[in-house]
């Protein structure tokens, strides 16, 4: 495929996604007492857990050997990487689950361009980037009363485990998802997926065996929150970063064979 090809379909994929993220905010906009509630349940739900984390110090010094200030920062980590997949990519992905069962799938697959595209990314949640905001506050709180130090160079490699963090979650649930291929609606696996996302909040160095193979390789969701922190403390190696892209790009390689099987099993609404 040439480069001027392969530009025109980006440009192309570009001007549908931003079509649907304004669509989705005028949405959203439209029903703005649905929306400030949305917000305001969110900004109860993390100061919460902020309490909860003092509470904790107020008993213990540290969590496998992280204190107070860097627990915040993994909070705060946490909350915005969370907040950010789950407001383009997460919570549009589980509707494969129920789109084609449904045979609903059948509308997407008659537009000229890519189905899971379409379906991956046609609602834009605007009010998780004020959990997003929240998150960042946090994160500069904890990491500020560290000995952490400010440096432009760490922007390249955070955005970098940002691009991780999406290819591997959005990967395993398109991967989790796509067996409703065959087994129907299986929805309830986000919230599933979502409460073990939690586990994102706890420090790296707590897991140990079968639990850090599984949660720290395997499905690992510590990329949420203790692996930005870790790196930005210099507590974690830089070949860290080789691990985790290995094991997105294996992940992505079982999404799209788990995926394209379903379509080749496929019967639409219809029959």
């Amino acid at each position: 495929m040439k480069v001027s090809e392969i530009s025109r379909k980006i440009v192309k994929h570009l001007r549908v996604y931003f079509v649907l993220m304004k669509a989705s905010i005028s949405t959203e906009m439209t029903y703005r007492l649905d929306f400030l509630s949305q917000i305001s349940g969110s900004i109860i739900e993390i100061l919460s857990y902020w309490v909860f984390i003092e509470i904790i110090f107020s008993k213990f010094d540290s969590i496998a050997g992280w204190g107070r200030f860097e627990v915040i920062a993994i909070f705060g980590a946490f909350t915005f990487t969370i907040s950010l997949l789950k407001s383009v990519l997460l919570d549009n992905v589980r509707n494969i689950a129920s789109k084609v069962p449904n045979g609903e799938l059948d509308q997407y697959l008659a537009k000229p361009i890519s189905p899971l595209f379409l379906i991956s990314l046609e609602n834009f949640h605007v009010f998780y980037l004020a959990r997003c905001v929240i998150g960042i506050i946090f994160m500069y709180y904890g990491l500020s009363n560290t000995d952490f130090i400010l440096d432009a160079s760490i922007v390249p490699e955070m955005l970098y485990v940002i691009v991780l963090l999406s290819v591997i979650y959005y990967s395993i649930l398109l991967s989790v998802f796509s067996i409703s291929f065959w087994a129907g609606n299986i929805s309830h696996g986000y919230w599933v997926f979502i409460s073990l996302s939690e586990i994102a909040k706890i420090p790296m160095s707590a897991f140990h065996g079968a639990w850090k193979i599984l949660f720290v390789y395997a499905v690992p969701f510590v990329l949420f929150g203790a692996v930005p922190v870790g790196l930005l403390l210099g507590r974690i190696p830089q070949n860290t970063l080789l691990i985790f892209t290995l094991i997105a790009v294996a992940w992505l390689f079982i999404g799209r064979v788990i995926w394209k099987s379903g379509l080749r099993s496929y019967t639409s609404g219809g029959g």
